[in-house]
């Protein structure tokens, strides 16, 4: 055919056709090619802007964390004084500053409860807590409840009833059933699965950890009797 139709009422020569296509073409693609190279540049301009921010921040964020404090507490009835940083939370002061490891890091934010200890007799997650928070405090870590010779009844009873198999959550049960011993010393079975709803275990089940620290309980309500 002799004509190139672009719509039903203007038929025009494919000569003419293919150059308006040819020259809008190559407009356009001018058009797109300097919109690009000034997106781009924009891009850059803008990540380079973020970027130095983030540097400076940074920098000033690890020189201020890098500033150690001097914390004087008590732990398991010895006064202990340590250096930690700010950041530091009381979880990595007793793992990786004191050397403490019976505490384990399950979840790291509050909800497996492995690294439950006592802080001046209540039970908290030592993951949520800061080391500097420490100062002046009295805490017990599964270092420190039993006595110099034996075990503590909750210890024996955990290992009696089998009441622990991979031993990651066991620390953390044992220390929250400490707490709950000290306030109610005849606690229900409801009231024990209550008051471990915190702590998580993946391997036995909850009826062993249950029975355990009924037993605990019984016999350390016998040793007050006597």
């Amino acid at each position: 055919s002799a004509h190139c139709v672009r719509n039903d009422k203007f038929p025009v020569k494919a000569g003419r056709a293919r150059t308006f296509i040819t020259f809008r073409t190559f407009r356009t693609f001018r058009t797109f090619r300097t919109f690009r190279t000034f997106q781009t540049f924009q891009t850059f301009r803008t990540f380079q802007t973020f970027q130095t921010l983030l540097t400076l921040l940074t920098f000033k964020t690890e020189e201020t964390m890098s500033k150690k404090t001097q914390v004087t507490t008590t732990i398991n009835g010895e006064e202990t004084d340590f250096l930690c940083e700010p950041r530091q939370s009381m979880l990595e002061v007793l793992r990786d500053v004191i050397g403490l490891t019976g505490a384990k890091e399950g979840c790291n934010n509050g909800n497996c409860g492995a690294c439950s200890i006592l802080v001046d007799g209540v039970l908290v997650n030592s993951c949520l807590m800061l080391g500097v928070e420490a100062q002046s405090k009295s805490l017990t870590t599964i270092e420190g409840i039993a006595p110099k010779e034996g075990l503590h009844p909750l210890q024996q009873k955990f290992l009696e009833n089998a009441a622990l198999q991979c031993g990651i959550c066991t620390p953390g049960f044992i220390m929250a059933s400490t707490a709950l011993l000290a306030q109610n010393p005849n606690p229900s079975e409801h009231e024990i699965r209550y008051w471990l709803a915190g702590n998580l275990c993946r391997c036995t089940g909850y009826d062993k950890i249950i029975h355990a620290v009924q037993d605990a309980a019984a016999e350390m309500r016998e040793k007050v009797t006597v």
